[in-house]
């Protein structure tokens, strides 16, 4: 199957990061989770890219990984109406758990979980198409 030359190439880091917005959330300093998600939004050493698309639970978004230098899909929890809901928290992160012990070629490998501000997400390898 032939492949088009975008999707076997790295794509490079948003180029104005000049006018990215701050990252998520600062040492210190708290942010809702309705605090929106925007392209090159930062948290840790993810930058976001662009939204993937957006279910039930979360929010994908493609983003850079500014340490490895490479393109990674980051899902993202909705935030739950009145504040988070301890058993969404729990589902979303045995999502991320049972994903990470599974190895399987038509299984996104997670590389990353964790919370920014009041988000909580995890990060897994980005497939184009």
């Amino acid at each position: 199957m032939p492949t088009s030359p975008s999707s076997s190439k790295t794509a490079d880091p948003p180029r104005d990061q000049a006018s990215c917005p701050t990252e998520i959330a600062r040492p210190g300093v708290s942010r809702t989770a309705e605090a929106p998600l925007v392209a090159g939004l930062g948290f840790g050493r993810y930058r976001l890219t662009r939204e993937l698309g957006a279910g039930g639970m979360g929010v994908v978004w493609e983003a850079w990984d500014t340490q490895l230098q490479r393109r990674v899909a980051v899902k993202f929890l909705h935030p739950a109406p009145g504040g988070e809901r301890a058993s969404d928290v729990a589902r979303f992160v045995r999502e991320a758990q049972l994903a990470a012990k599974l190895k399987h070629p038509h299984i996104l490998a997670v590389h990353d979980v964790g919370v920014a501000g009041d988000r909580h997400w995890f990060a897994a390898d980005y497939v184009a198409g």
